[in-house]
């Protein structure tokens, strides 16, 4: 009896030893993507981002359901591996910047729309890197992660962990596949100075495709995104 028990012991391990594991991240993925609403609230203001979406239209207002435009600089580096700790050596240090419609409460199911800038170097003066960006009439939208030299156009969701301020961002990005036809257009740009502080007004034309990426448990197109409008305004000190 020992005997039979022990081996049906061992079929058990080697049967599960067989099964592969689901990532969690899938299914929850997957539950975004059924619960996505795309869609335009009532209320609308001056800035915005707007677009037809899977032949939805689908709009961010400033300052309209929790959403809030916002401009930001960041900086970018490489490092030795996954990690970073106070005395390890970085490399290809530079900067990028992004605008986003975003509701910074921080809320799982909710989901925000990101235009990431090209990256430039960390010498480089921000208005003057924006000036020279801006000069540019039409831009080509990235079709993976190493083309930092083009724009990139992402939608995110975020899965909050409960009791907490952090979470996991799950992105629908152009960066994931090809871009045929895509592009992003400036068809207004003023820059104006008050004490001391740039300015700046845009509109911007872009139609792209956003693709899944592969690690959530799905992978090709999820839509074409076109006839997009942004309407921006931010300063940079």
């Amino acid at each position: 009896m020992k005997k039979i028990a022990f081996l049906f012991l061992i079929l058990c391990l080697v049967a599960s030893c067989g099964k592969e594991e689901i990532d969690p991240r899938h299914a929850t993925y997957q539950a975004f993507l059924d619960n996505m609403v795309l869609d335009c609230p009532e209320d609308t203001s001056q800035y915005y981002f707007k677009a037809i979406i899977n032949g939805q239209q689908n709009c961010y207002y400033d300052g309209i359901d929790g959403k809030r435009m916002k401009f930001a600089v960041t900086s970018k580096f490489t490092t030795p591996g996954p990690s970073f700790t106070s005395g390890d050596t970085i490399s290809d240090a530079r900067r990028g910047a992004r605008i986003n419609f975003k509701d910074f409460s921080f809320q799982t199911g909710e989901d925000y729309f990101e235009i990431k800038f090209p990256c430039f170097p960390l010498n480089q003066d921000t208005v003057a890197y924006l000036d020279s960006l801006f000069a540019i009439k039409q831009h080509r939208i990235r079709t993976s992660l190493e083309e930092e030299e083009k724009f990139a156009v992402i939608l995110y969701m975020i899965d909050v962990a409960p009791g907490t301020n952090s979470g996991l961002f799950y992105p629908i990005s152009s960066e994931y596949g090809p871009q045929d036809n895509s592009f992003l257009r400036f068809r207004k740009v003023e820059k104006t100075i008050e004490n001391d502080i740039v300015h700046y007004y845009i509109e911007a034309e872009l139609e792209c495709k956003l693709y899944h990426w592969e690690q959530l448990g799905k992978e090709g197109l999820w839509a074409n995104v076109e006839q997009g409008v942004l309407v921006a305004k931010f300063s940079v000190k």
